[in-house]
């Protein structure tokens, strides 16, 4: 099967041949540009399969990955790799006969198809800026791979937080297990007790095992299958996310890691600063912080989903609702298409963020009075 790179509004012939089509886009990844949209002529039927990011060995941010590729060709080399943007990509290769969706993978040198290939590429800056901004290996390797041989997108976990006595504290052993069926869902575990019981260190101990298995000599994590317990992998968890916005928090919280190619992610949300212990983060830190997330969803039609649902059910609030907080998308779509710049860009967040503003500040003043 040929694979033709085409230009962003190229048309495409429907031809009785199977024939993959990459059509290029301009979108940069911190300057790395690497995504593309693959449609296939299938029957002489077209099939948008989705977009898809394609980089290659030692990549820098001077050189597009369009520029590296020949018009046509039948196959990558191995210094290339890819990997679909979200679980909609492989859920659509299905759409094509299995041997088509079987070519596409392999030609491409899917991570997904193939997880053992990022072990040799985990270094590479491109791997961790573009390919892996918007997901962790345990979504490759799990959530994707499973997609690809046709089992379920979410499986049943068990885990262990064990904790052994010292001489500053007894030992404890938590117990967490998440079936995908139960409804209400099961991945959600609160921890009660009095003030003083020890809430804060255990949920600690949890944060610093993930995140620096050193750390804490005396706690672990085993996953359980079959009444065998074993030490939890670098990657066994996708993300960690501790959010705490106590101004007396003694919790110093650690530096957050972004690359999923390290194992799990880390991200701290609250008051404290990471990198001064003594310092609480100032308001404008904190608005940084918003209109970094929120350009993130807007950015991502999952997540834009998401957002505009969330926002729906606040609405039903009247004071939410005056805020007009819906208008914030149509503020970053007016801006995307009169700056016509890259909407990660520190400029870009800026001007939403004077946009924004208002709605947010008059909505503090209307849920005061």
């Amino acid at each position: 099967m040929k694979f033709h790179v085409i230009e962003r509004s190229e048309r495409i012939p429907l031809t009785a041949q199977t024939v993959a089509y990459l059509r290029k886009d301009n979108w940069n990844d911190f300057s790395f540009q690497t995504l593309f949209r693959l449609e296939v002529v299938e029957k002489q039927k077209k099939i948008d399969i989705g977009l898809v990011k394609i980089a290659f060995r030692e990549q820098t941010t001077t050189t597009p990955t369009y520029h590296k590729l020949k018009d046509t060709f039948t196959e990558l080399t191995n210094d290339f790799f890819s990997l679909g943007e979200s679980a909609d990509y492989y859920q659509n290769l299905k759409s094509l006969t299995p041997q088509t969706k079987k070519t596409v993978l392999t030609a491409l040198n899917d991570l997904a198809n193939n997880p053992d290939v990022i072990n040799q590429i985990r270094d590479e800056e491109v791997l961790k800026t573009s390919l892996l901004r918007d997901h962790s290996l345990t979504t490759v390797k799990g959530e994707f791979s499973r997609i690809i041989l046709d089992q379920p997108k979410l499986t049943n976990f068990k885990f262990t937080f064990s904790r052994t006595k010292s001489e500053e504290m007894g030992g404890i052993e938590l117990n967490f297990n998440v079936d995908k069926e139960t409804n209400p869902p099961s991945n959600i575990h609160a921890l009660i007790g009095r003030n003083g019981s020890g809430k804060t260190t255990i949920l600690n101990g949890i944060i610093s095992t993930i995140t620096d298995t050193t750390s804490e000599p005396n706690c672990t994590l085993y996953e359980r299958v079959r009444r065998k317990k074993t030490p939890i992998s670098q990657d066994y968890f996708s993300s960690l996310v501790s959010v705490s916005f106590s101004a007396f928090d003694p919790f110093t919280p650690p530096k957050d890691q972004p690359n999923p190619s390290k194992g799990t992610c880390y991200f701290y949300i609250g008051l404290q600063d990471p990198d001064n212990e003594r310092r609480l983060r100032s308001i404008d830190d904190l608005r940084h912080d918003f209109i970094k997330s929120l350009v993130n969803c807007f950015r991502k039609r999952s997540k834009r989903q998401l957002w505009k649902d969330t926002i729906c059910k606040l609405n039903s609030d009247e004071n939410f609702e005056q805020m007009n907080l819906r208008s914030m998308y149509s503020d970053y779509v007016d801006l995307k298409r009169e700056t016509e710049g890259q909407v990660d860009s520190r400029v870009f967040r800026a001007k939403l963020l004077d946009l924004v503003l208002p709605k947010l500040c008059s909505g503090t003043v209307n849920l005061a009075t």
